[in-house]
């Protein structure tokens, strides 16, 4: 029987939903919304996370850069924005130089 994050009550009850575990990587995005810009953040797997200032992006979301360096590989620059529906990674339309 497939698994469709519903946990079994006792009988007679209905089935709750069970909460997905967050990965790392979405840990560090919750994170950001309060984190202080230029304090690291380092996740128990060894994700570190060094944020810029946040800002208001015209579609209302609060954005910020963020220096990102996962365990054996390079340091990259990502954007990260983040609204009611959480923090997620968006898609960066600037142009390599002009960052």
């Amino acid at each position: 029987m497939p698994d469709f994050g519903l946990a079994d009550g006792p009988a007679g009850s209905e089935a709750q939903p069970v909460a997905t575990p967050l990965t790392p990587e979405q840990q560090l995005l919750n994170a950001l919304a309060g984190a202080t810009a230029g304090v690291p953040i380092v996740t128990e797997t060894g994700i570190r996370a060094v944020p810029e200032a946040a800002y208001s992006a015209a579609s209302g979301r609060s954005c910020r850069w963020v220096s990102v360096t996962f365990p054996g590989v390079a340091p990259e620059r990502r954007l990260a924005c983040g609204g009611q529906e959480g923090w997620h990674w968006a898609p960066s339309v600037m142009v390599q130089g002009d960052q």
